[in-house]
Protein backbone atom coordinates (compact mmCIF):
# COMPACT_ATOMS: atom_id res chain seq x y z
CA UNK A 1 0.00 0.00 0.00
CA UNK A 2 1.17 3.53 -0.79
CA UNK A 3 -0.61 6.44 0.84
CA UNK A 4 -0.07 10.18 0.92
CA UNK A 5 -1.79 11.81 3.88
CA UNK A 6 -1.42 15.00 5.96
CA UNK A 7 0.24 15.01 9.35
CA UNK A 8 0.19 18.37 11.07
CA UNK A 9 1.69 20.90 8.65
CA UNK A 10 3.31 18.26 6.47
CA UNK A 11 2.58 15.31 4.25
CA UNK A 12 3.26 11.82 5.54
CA UNK A 13 4.02 9.24 2.90
CA UNK A 14 3.74 5.63 4.11
CA UNK A 15 4.88 2.73 1.95
CA UNK A 16 6.04 -0.82 2.41
CA UNK A 17 8.28 -0.45 -0.64
CA UNK A 18 9.68 3.04 -0.25
CA UNK A 19 13.24 3.03 -1.70
CA UNK A 20 16.23 4.05 0.32
CA UNK A 21 18.35 7.01 -0.60
CA UNK A 22 17.58 10.23 -2.41
CA UNK A 23 14.38 10.24 -4.47
CA UNK A 24 14.75 11.55 -8.03
CA UNK A 25 11.96 13.69 -9.41
CA UNK A 26 10.96 12.52 -12.90
CA UNK A 27 8.09 14.53 -14.36
CA UNK A 28 7.33 12.81 -17.67
CA UNK A 29 3.58 12.44 -18.09
CA UNK A 30 4.24 9.15 -19.91
CA UNK A 31 6.10 7.73 -16.93
CA UNK A 32 3.37 8.99 -14.61
CA UNK A 33 0.66 7.31 -16.68
CA UNK A 34 2.65 4.10 -16.76
CA UNK A 35 3.22 4.17 -13.00
CA UNK A 36 -0.39 4.86 -12.11
CA UNK A 37 -1.74 2.30 -14.57
CA UNK A 38 0.63 -0.45 -13.51
CA UNK A 39 0.76 0.00 -9.78
CA UNK A 40 -2.27 1.75 -8.34
CA UNK A 41 -5.32 3.92 -8.53
CA UNK A 42 -5.23 7.67 -8.11
CA UNK A 43 -7.96 9.06 -5.90
CA UNK A 44 -8.28 12.87 -5.67
CA UNK A 45 -9.58 13.97 -2.28
CA UNK A 46 -9.60 16.93 0.06
CA UNK A 47 -7.58 17.22 3.25
CA UNK A 48 -10.36 16.00 5.54
CA UNK A 49 -10.93 12.89 3.46
CA UNK A 50 -7.21 12.24 3.27
CA UNK A 51 -6.99 12.11 7.05
CA UNK A 52 -8.99 8.87 6.89
CA UNK A 53 -6.53 7.27 4.49
CA UNK A 54 -5.40 4.61 6.93
CA UNK A 55 -8.95 3.28 7.12
CA UNK A 56 -9.19 3.14 3.32
CA UNK A 57 -7.42 -0.17 2.86
CA UNK A 58 -8.65 -0.55 -0.72
CA UNK A 59 -6.94 2.65 -1.88
CA UNK A 60 -3.57 2.38 -3.57
CA UNK A 61 -2.69 6.06 -3.79
CA UNK A 62 -4.32 9.14 -2.36
CA UNK A 63 -3.44 12.51 -3.86
CA UNK A 64 -4.39 15.48 -1.71
CA UNK A 65 -5.11 18.99 -2.92
CA UNK A 66 -1.54 20.24 -2.55
CA UNK A 67 0.70 21.48 -5.35
CA UNK A 68 -0.09 18.95 -8.08
CA UNK A 69 3.37 18.95 -9.61
CA UNK A 70 4.98 18.21 -6.24
CA UNK A 71 2.75 15.26 -5.47
CA UNK A 72 2.85 13.76 -8.94
CA UNK A 73 6.62 14.04 -9.08
CA UNK A 74 6.91 12.36 -5.69
CA UNK A 75 4.49 9.64 -6.76
CA UNK A 76 6.46 8.81 -9.89
CA UNK A 77 9.74 8.84 -8.00
CA UNK A 78 8.49 6.41 -5.39
CA UNK A 79 6.79 4.04 -7.81
CA UNK A 80 9.50 3.86 -10.47
CA UNK A 81 12.71 4.00 -8.44
CA UNK A 82 14.44 0.65 -8.85
CA UNK A 83 16.53 -0.07 -5.78
CA UNK A 84 17.73 -3.56 -4.89
CA UNK A 85 17.27 -2.95 -1.18
CA UNK A 86 13.93 -1.62 0.07
CA UNK A 87 12.71 -1.06 3.59
CA UNK A 88 9.51 -0.19 5.38
CA UNK A 89 9.52 3.34 6.72
CA UNK A 90 7.61 6.59 6.98
CA UNK A 91 8.88 9.75 5.25
CA UNK A 92 7.48 13.13 6.23
CA UNK A 93 7.45 15.72 3.43
CA UNK A 94 6.72 19.30 4.48
CA UNK A 95 5.04 21.18 1.60
CA UNK A 96 6.51 24.47 2.80
CA UNK A 97 10.08 23.12 3.04
CA UNK A 98 10.79 22.67 -0.63
CA UNK A 99 13.48 23.82 -3.00
CA UNK A 100 13.00 24.39 -6.70
CA UNK A 101 16.02 24.14 -9.01
CA UNK A 102 16.50 24.51 -12.74
CA UNK A 103 17.89 21.75 -14.90
CA UNK A 104 20.84 23.12 -16.82
CA UNK A 105 20.10 21.23 -20.04
CA UNK A 106 16.50 22.42 -20.41
CA UNK A 107 15.94 25.19 -17.83
CA UNK A 108 12.99 23.29 -16.38
CA UNK A 109 12.04 23.62 -12.72
CA UNK A 110 12.35 20.54 -10.54
CA UNK A 111 11.16 20.15 -6.97
CA UNK A 112 13.40 18.71 -4.23
CA UNK A 113 12.39 17.85 -0.65
CA UNK A 114 15.96 18.80 0.28
CA UNK A 115 18.88 20.31 -1.66
CA UNK A 116 20.69 17.84 -3.95
CA UNK A 117 24.31 17.02 -3.31
CA UNK A 118 25.61 19.16 -6.19
CA UNK A 119 24.18 22.42 -7.47
CA UNK A 120 25.42 25.88 -8.37
CA UNK A 121 23.78 29.11 -7.33
CA UNK A 122 23.69 32.53 -8.98
CA UNK A 123 24.11 35.85 -7.22
CA UNK A 124 23.19 38.84 -9.38
CA UNK A 125 21.69 42.31 -9.53
CA UNK A 126 18.06 42.20 -10.60
CA UNK A 127 17.37 43.96 -13.89
CA UNK A 128 14.81 46.77 -13.69
CA UNK A 129 12.82 48.81 -16.16
CA UNK A 130 12.79 52.62 -16.42
CA UNK A 131 10.34 52.90 -13.54
CA UNK A 132 12.47 50.74 -11.27
CA UNK A 133 10.30 47.62 -11.43
CA UNK A 134 12.08 44.24 -11.74
CA UNK A 135 12.07 42.65 -15.19
CA UNK A 136 13.53 39.27 -14.23
CA UNK A 137 11.65 36.19 -15.41
CA UNK A 138 9.52 34.73 -12.63
CA UNK A 139 8.75 31.22 -11.41
CA UNK A 140 5.35 31.31 -13.12
CA UNK A 141 6.82 32.52 -16.43
CA UNK A 142 9.43 29.76 -16.49
CA UNK A 143 6.75 27.19 -15.69
CA UNK A 144 4.56 28.54 -18.48
CA UNK A 145 7.41 28.26 -20.99
CA UNK A 146 7.93 24.63 -19.97
CA UNK A 147 4.22 23.86 -20.42
CA UNK A 148 4.20 25.42 -23.89
CA UNK A 149 7.35 23.54 -24.92
CA UNK A 150 5.84 20.25 -23.72
CA UNK A 151 3.64 20.34 -26.84
CA UNK A 152 6.51 21.03 -29.22
CA UNK A 153 10.07 19.88 -29.75
CA UNK A 154 11.42 23.19 -28.41
CA UNK A 155 13.94 23.24 -25.61
CA UNK A 156 12.62 25.61 -22.91
CA UNK A 157 16.18 26.84 -22.35
CA UNK A 158 16.04 28.50 -25.77
CA UNK A 159 13.04 30.58 -24.70
CA UNK A 160 13.93 31.72 -21.20
CA UNK A 161 15.63 35.06 -20.54
CA UNK A 162 19.24 35.52 -21.70
CA UNK A 163 20.48 35.59 -18.09
CA UNK A 164 18.81 32.30 -17.16
CA UNK A 165 19.87 30.69 -20.43
CA UNK A 166 23.52 31.77 -20.16
CA UNK A 167 23.71 30.71 -16.52
CA UNK A 168 22.37 27.26 -17.40
CA UNK A 169 24.81 26.92 -20.31
CA UNK A 170 27.76 28.09 -18.20
CA UNK A 171 26.91 25.80 -15.26
CA UNK A 172 26.28 22.81 -17.53
CA UNK A 173 29.69 23.33 -19.12
CA UNK A 174 31.18 23.15 -15.60
CA UNK A 175 29.48 19.86 -14.79
CA UNK A 176 26.33 20.97 -12.99
CA UNK A 177 22.97 19.35 -13.62
CA UNK A 178 21.01 21.72 -11.37
CA UNK A 179 21.20 25.44 -10.58
CA UNK A 180 19.32 27.90 -8.42
CA UNK A 181 18.66 31.60 -8.81
CA UNK A 182 16.28 33.65 -6.73
CA UNK A 183 14.30 35.34 -9.50
CA UNK A 184 12.71 32.19 -10.92
CA UNK A 185 13.27 29.44 -8.35
CA UNK A 186 10.96 30.88 -5.69
CA UNK A 187 7.20 30.76 -6.07
CA UNK A 188 6.50 34.24 -4.74
CA UNK A 189 2.76 33.76 -5.23
CA UNK A 190 2.85 31.31 -2.32
CA UNK A 191 3.41 33.19 0.93
CA UNK A 192 4.45 29.93 2.63
CA UNK A 193 7.07 29.11 0.00
CA UNK A 194 8.35 32.69 -0.04
CA UNK A 195 8.69 32.74 3.75
CA UNK A 196 10.47 29.38 3.78
CA UNK A 197 12.82 30.49 0.99
CA UNK A 198 13.80 33.63 2.88
CA UNK A 199 14.45 31.60 6.01
CA UNK A 200 16.45 28.98 4.10
CA UNK A 201 18.43 31.32 1.87
CA UNK A 202 21.65 31.36 3.89
CA UNK A 203 21.66 27.54 4.10
CA UNK A 204 21.00 27.19 0.37
CA UNK A 205 23.97 29.43 -0.43
CA UNK A 206 26.14 27.56 2.09
CA UNK A 207 25.16 24.15 0.68
CA UNK A 208 25.88 25.11 -2.94
CA UNK A 209 29.10 23.74 -4.37
CA UNK A 210 29.83 27.18 -5.79
CA UNK A 211 28.16 30.55 -6.04
CA UNK A 212 28.61 32.42 -9.31
CA UNK A 213 28.36 36.19 -8.93
CA UNK A 214 27.32 37.71 -12.25
CA UNK A 215 28.57 41.30 -12.59
CA UNK A 216 26.58 42.88 -15.42
CA UNK A 217 28.60 46.11 -15.23
CA UNK A 218 32.10 44.62 -15.31
CA UNK A 219 33.84 43.96 -18.62
CA UNK A 220 36.82 42.19 -17.06
CA UNK A 221 39.23 44.00 -19.35
CA UNK A 222 41.02 45.99 -16.61
CA UNK A 223 42.96 45.10 -13.48
CA UNK A 224 40.46 44.44 -10.69
CA UNK A 225 42.53 46.08 -7.95
CA UNK A 226 42.91 49.38 -9.80
CA UNK A 227 41.34 52.26 -7.86
CA UNK A 228 37.81 52.96 -9.13
CA UNK A 229 37.94 49.87 -11.32
CA UNK A 230 34.67 48.49 -12.67
CA UNK A 231 35.05 45.59 -10.24
CA UNK A 232 35.49 47.81 -7.17
CA UNK A 233 32.55 50.01 -8.12
CA UNK A 234 30.21 47.26 -9.34
CA UNK A 235 26.58 47.59 -8.31
CA UNK A 236 26.78 44.03 -6.99
CA UNK A 237 28.71 45.23 -3.93
CA UNK A 238 26.05 47.82 -3.08
CA UNK A 239 23.12 45.44 -2.63
CA UNK A 240 21.56 44.48 0.68
CA UNK A 241 22.05 40.75 0.03
CA UNK A 242 25.76 40.96 -0.84
CA UNK A 243 27.16 40.08 2.59
CA UNK A 244 25.10 36.92 2.90
CA UNK A 245 25.87 35.81 -0.64
CA UNK A 246 29.56 36.53 -0.16
CA UNK A 247 30.01 34.93 3.26
CA UNK A 248 27.74 31.86 3.11
CA UNK A 249 29.08 29.98 0.03
CA UNK A 250 32.21 27.84 0.16
CA UNK A 251 33.49 29.79 -2.82
CA UNK A 252 32.27 32.65 -4.98
CA UNK A 253 33.41 32.92 -8.59
CA UNK A 254 32.89 36.34 -10.16
CA UNK A 255 31.78 36.46 -13.79
CA UNK A 256 32.03 39.37 -16.21
CA UNK A 257 29.10 40.61 -18.28
CA UNK A 258 30.19 38.14 -20.99
CA UNK A 259 30.18 35.24 -18.49
CA UNK A 260 33.95 34.89 -18.21
CA UNK A 261 35.43 34.08 -14.76
CA UNK A 262 37.50 37.02 -13.58
CA UNK A 263 38.08 36.35 -9.87
CA UNK A 264 37.13 34.15 -6.95
CA UNK A 265 36.56 34.70 -3.26
CA UNK A 266 39.45 32.41 -2.40
CA UNK A 267 41.99 34.04 -4.70
CA UNK A 268 40.96 37.66 -4.10
CA UNK A 269 39.98 37.64 -0.42
CA UNK A 270 42.28 40.60 0.52
CA UNK A 271 40.81 42.76 -2.26
CA UNK A 272 37.28 41.79 -1.26
CA UNK A 273 38.11 42.77 2.32
CA UNK A 274 39.16 46.19 1.02
CA UNK A 275 35.93 46.60 -0.93
CA UNK A 276 33.45 45.24 1.62
CA UNK A 277 35.25 45.60 4.92
CA UNK A 278 34.57 41.95 5.73
CA UNK A 279 37.60 40.23 7.25
CA UNK A 280 39.37 37.95 4.79
CA UNK A 281 39.33 35.21 7.44
CA UNK A 282 35.53 35.41 7.54
CA UNK A 283 35.35 35.26 3.76
CA UNK A 284 37.63 32.22 3.72
CA UNK A 285 35.63 30.48 6.43
CA UNK A 286 38.54 30.29 8.86
CA UNK A 287 36.78 32.68 11.25
CA UNK A 288 33.12 32.80 12.18
CA UNK A 289 31.35 36.10 11.75
CA UNK A 290 30.33 35.76 15.41
CA UNK A 291 34.01 36.00 16.38
CA UNK A 292 34.21 39.52 14.97
CA UNK A 293 33.55 42.14 17.62
CA UNK A 294 30.36 44.15 17.45
CA UNK A 295 32.38 47.36 17.30
CA UNK A 296 34.36 46.05 14.31
CA UNK A 297 31.17 45.01 12.53
CA UNK A 298 29.73 48.49 12.98
CA UNK A 299 32.69 50.21 11.33
CA UNK A 300 32.75 47.95 8.29
CA UNK A 301 32.17 50.01 5.14
CA UNK A 302 29.70 47.31 4.14
CA UNK A 303 27.26 48.35 6.84
CA UNK A 304 23.69 49.21 5.93
CA UNK A 305 24.34 52.95 5.78
CA UNK A 306 26.43 52.46 2.62
CA UNK A 307 24.13 49.97 0.96
CA UNK A 308 21.25 50.42 -1.46
CA UNK A 309 18.44 48.01 -0.72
Amino acid sequence: MLAIAPRGHGITLVSSTLPQGELPVPTSSLLLTKAVTKYSAVVPCDWRAAEKVEAMSNVGVVICTMDEAVLLSLLVAVLLENHASRISRTLTIHPNRIMWLLTTDRAELRWFPQPPQRYAILSHVWAKDASGLPTEQTFQEVQQIARECAHTDDNPRDRVSPKIRQFCIFAEAHGFQFVWLDACCINTESSAELSEALNSMFRWYADAEVCYAYLHDVSGSERLATPDSEFRTSEWFKRGWTLQELIAPKDVVFLSRLWFPIASKRSFAPLLEEITGVDADVLMGTMSVHEVSVARRKVHPSCACKRRY
